[in-house]
């Protein structure tokens, strides 16, 4: 199965007490990842978080991004992310460079990884 990400933009109860909801879906199919804050001092390194990663597209246009939690974003930050196979997907580093998309418990981030 594929599975998409998508937004909750409006929430509608309607004459027959029915439950309505408009969804904008985010692009790419998102790839789950852990990310934790680079840190080159080892004694003080946090737990790795989970998180998303949304690939570059072409058509429609729109550039690499990850869901983060609420808070994480610094413009400039350095994290490290992993994929959940670790064997197959050595840990990368990736700097954060703007917020593109808040909701009530995520950032969604441009990154450029390196």
């Amino acid at each position: 199965a594929v599975y998409r990400l998508g937004v909750v933009q409006w929430l509608k109860v309607d004459s027959r007490n029915e439950t309505l909801c408009g969804v904008r879906l985010l692009p790419g199919v998102p790839q789950t990842i852990k990310v934790r804050p680079s840190n080159f001092n080892i004694a003080n390194r946090q737990e790795q978080e989970p998180a998303l990663l949304l690939p570059e597209i072409k058509l429609p246009a729109a550039p690499l991004s990850i869901i983060l939690p609420v808070g994480w974003f610094q413009s400039g930050r350095i994290i490290e992310i992993q994929s959940d196979d670790a064997k197959a997907d050595p840990k990368r580093v990736a700097k954060l460079t703007s917020v593109i998309d808040r909701g009530a418990d995520f950032d969604r981030c441009l990154v450029i990884i390196t």
